[in-house]
């Protein structure tokens, strides 16, 4: 089993921003770069989180990492 970095949606905050930014974009970068700049964008503009489109893009992300073997 691989460790996860968990983030809870009642308590995400800047710092947990940037960990998902630091740590997941060496693995989902080239992938899912689309949601890196929308996570980039959220920490830069001050945006809310819409977690119903970070859940989709989080689903979609897991499904990329099973077909490409880094989870």
């Amino acid at each position: 089993m691989h460790p996860c970095f968990v983030i809870s949606k009642f308590d995400f905050n800047k710092n947990d921003l940037n960990n998902l930014l630091y740590f997941y974009y060496p693995i989902i970068g080239s992938q899912c770069s689309t949601l890196f700049r929308y996570l980039l964008s959220i920490k830069n503009v001050d945006e809310t989180v819409d977690y119903e489109f970070l859940e989709k893009f989080l689903k979609l992300i897991l499904k990329i990492l099973i077909k490409i073997g880094k989870f």
